[in-house]
This record gives C-alpha cells, sequence and structure tokens, in this order.
C-alpha cells in the first residue's frame, strides 16, 4: 500500500523504527503471554496511546468510525483496563 502511496519502505527503515520502539508487552513470541492476556490488559488500544506519548505514532491519524486514533487510546490506562482489581496479568507487564 505504502508503494501505490508513492512511499518507499526499505528494510533499513524496519531497523531504524525497530531501534527505538520499545518492547511495551511479552506476548508470544516474545514473551509467554498470548493474545487474550494483552487484551485484558488494555489491548492494541493502550498500546496505541502508548506509542503516542512517546511521540512513535501519530495520534492525529484518522480512523475509519471517525475522529483520530488520539481520542480513544489517550483516554484509557493500565488501571481501568486490568481487569484484576487494577493490576495487569503479570504476563503482560510493561517493559520500560
Amino acid at each position: 500500500m505504502a508503494r501505490a502511496a508513492g512511499l518507499v519502505i526499505t528494510w533499513s527503515d524496519f531497523d531504524a523504527l525497530s531501534k527505538v520502539t520499545p518492547l511495551l508487552a511479552k506476548i508470544y513470541p516474545n514473551g509467554s503471554a498470548d493474545i487474550n492476556h494483552f487484551q485484558a490488559a488494555g489491548g492494541t488500544g493502550l498500546l496505541f496511546g502508548e506509542l503516542i506519548k512517546a511521540g512513535l505514532m501519530h495520534g492525529d491519524a484518522r480512523v475509519c468510525f471517525g475522529g483520530t486514533l488520539e481520542g480513544p487510546a489517550l483516554n484509557r490506562s493500565w488501571k481501568k483496563a486490568s481487569s484484576g482489581g487494577g493490576r495487569l496479568p503479570r504476563k503482560v507487564m510493561i517493559q520500560r
């Protein structure tokens, strides 16, 4: 899709991005948690919020259901998203 839009993305681009993108969740294959643990801890909305706050994702990107990524992503918190009395499932702890 990027190439169709006139953008050329190379493996070097992915390499540079991976060097500044932190590991935010220990999900298989990088950890022992599966996608269900990730979703219970807040899922992609929460992940996107962390990336936006770190300046690694454009929060002003428009989404298909109206608005931008920033609205729903930044209104989530680990405490609200977790289901164990305000605690994250241990398997999905954020790496800082």
